[in-house]
């Protein structure tokens, strides 16, 4: 088994991979049995108690037929569960789980009780130690739900027209000069998976060969245990935290850890990230970049965005970035505030808030459909912070026992160079359409800036004649003639006001500062609530 040799390999020479022989295990696990009948298969309680399991990540799927653990099932779960219940993909993982020795297996659908609003956030506050503990993680990275199983009839595309599948089948040549102790053999070249798992950003294109990784939720399952092996449509992958391989070597020979070190692929490189004392500002950016990426993958339910990243999460709260606030970090928290909402034009209409998450926060953007939000312009450009712009306080309640989850309520309060603003639609020739713009007071002056600066959280048209402040967060920067750094446009973040009581405000967008003019860093400093 091409497995056991990747494992004895990462035990042997890969320092960071290495966990213990021990861990502490899940809540629950499957006790994989060793019977032939599989008839000893069964649910158990740990109670804290120590040992090696397999981790299982896959797709659900849809519909309601998923098997699942419920307050009505546990109980008989412990005493058994019959083979000929489990989904193709539960069976085979516990095939494997028993062919590597190791004689537990933890599976969310089986090891949570679903129907426990409590039971399931204390598991998925837990997610970090759940996979990073783990022995191995089996990835259904080729199963679009359950019941498809792990070993599937291998295919991959022809590489000039990708949406012809080819099998993966090895043809003997015919030869006229045929040796009897010579063969020939041809199959398609293999390609999609090293493509994947080469680069980042491009699950969208990879959506049937490896449907797993276009999963909000397998994006930590990916990233979290210390090695996963894949089933990917062309071939096995390992990725573990040194290293990326494959069945036919290809990126054994360009992604070790050997040729490398930590700089490889996304893995590999966040490893190497975390395990270095980092500053504040570096791991921000691996940070807003995971978040950049996590933000292009599907939830079938938008209110587990943050319980989806929580375990990640839970890793860099241990470094220099502070406290966590809602998907944003104390110590870098004037750059996690410049998140940009992105989305087709044919969604201009659709209410992206949600009234859960405070708008300061990337989460509260609606990612259905083509809907994201990015942090490439201030990743590529640099960041200034204001010397005027600082956090006052910071007020969160959460109902949740998960502080990586979502909050009910979450107030910022923050001083910086502040001024009034207005969008206005009218039109320069009577009967001709309206066009909108920004009007922005500085220096006592209205200044009009083209509303394609203004980067809109969501319809522009509902903005018509509404007050709106303007806080200065800071400024981009890039490198000039000499590597002299350049001051470019300002970075403001743009409110409307919600509450006149408590003076509290909204974020509705981000508007950049271009023109030297337009520049808010002469205006006088406030201090405002944003919820």
């Amino acid at each position: 088994m091409e497995a056991t040799a990747w494992i004895e390999n990462c035990n042997l020479n890969h320092l960071h991979c290495r966990i213990s022989n021990w861990p502490v295990l899940p809540a629950r696990v499957l006790d994989v049995g060793c019977r032939e009948s599989y008839d000893d298969i069964k649910l158990v309680l740990s109670k804290g108690n120590s040992g090696q399991y397999v981790a299982l990540s896959y797709c659900w799927g849809k519909g309601e037929g998923m098997m699942r653990t419920t307050k009505s099932s546990i109980t008989s779960w412990t005493q058994a569960i019959l083979w000929q219940q489990l989904p193709k993909t539960f069976q085979d993982a516990i095939k494997i789980t028993r062919k590597l020795g190791i004689p537990y297996l933890w599976i969310d659908a089986l090891c949570i009780i679903q129907d426990d609003v409590q039971d399931w956030e204390i598991e998925s506050a837990n997610m970090a130690n759940i996979y990073s503990n783990s022995y191995l993680t089996i990835a259904a990275t080729a199963a679009s739900d359950s019941h498809v199983g792990l070993f599937l009839d291998r295919w991959t595309s022809a590489e000039v027209q990708n949406s012809v599948k080819l099998p993966i089948k090895a043809h003997k040549l015919s030869r006229a000069d045929e040796a009897p102790d010579e063969n020939i053999f041809v199959r398609p070249r293999l390609h999609l998976a090293h493509e994947r798992f080469k680069h980042i950003e491009n699950a969208e294109y990879h959506a049937e060969d490896a449907p797993l990784l276009t999963r909000a939720w397998a994006f930590q399952e990916r990233l979290l245990p210390s090695r996963t092996l894949h089933f990917h449509a062309e071939e096995l992958i390992w990725e573990c935290k040194s290293a990326v391989q494959c069945e036919c070597e290809e990126l054994d020979q360009r992604y070790s850890y050997e040729r490398c070190g930590m700089q490889g692929w996304l893995k590999n490189f966040v490893t190497g990230e975390l395990h270095n004392n980092r500053s504040a500002t570096r791991l921000g950016n691996v940070w807003l970049d995971l978040v950049s990426e996590f933000c292009t993958l599907h939830l079938t339910h938008e209110s587990d965005r943050l319980p989806a990243l929580s375990g990640l999460a839970y890793s860099f709260s241990k470094k220099a970035l502070g406290s966590y606030i809602a998907g944003v970090w104390e110590h870098d928290l004037a750059r996690g505030l410049l998140f940009e909402t992105m989305e087709s034009k044919d969604n201009l209409t659709v209410n992206r808030s949600q009234l859960s998450a405070p708008s300061w926060s990337w989460a509260s953007v609606h990612l259905a459909g083509p809907n994201r939000i990015s942090y490439s312009r201030v990743l590529r450009h640099g960041f200034i912070q204001d010397l005027r712009f600082s956090l006052i306080g910071v007020y969160l309640s959460s109902d949740s026992s998960n502080p990586f989850s979502w909050v009910s309520h979450g107030l910022l309060q923050l001083k910086g160079a502040c001024t009034m603003a207005a969008i206005i639609a009218e039109s320069s020739v009577p009967g001709e359409p309206q066009e909108r713009k920004m009007v922005l007071e500085v220096g006592g002056v209205q200044k009009s800036i083209p509303l394609d600066h203004f980067i809109s959280d969501g319809v522009v048209q509902h903005l018509d004649n509404v007050p709106l402040l303007c806080i200065l967060v800071g400024h981009q920067t890039y490198s000039g003639i000499n590597s002299i750094e350049v001051e470019a446009c300002e970075y403001v973040l743009v409110l409307q006001k919600i509450s006149a009581d408590l003076n509290t405000y909204k974020r509705i967008g981000l508007l950049l500062t271009g023109n030297d003019s337009w520049s808010l860093r002469n205006e006088p400093v406030l201090t405002v609530l944003i919820g």
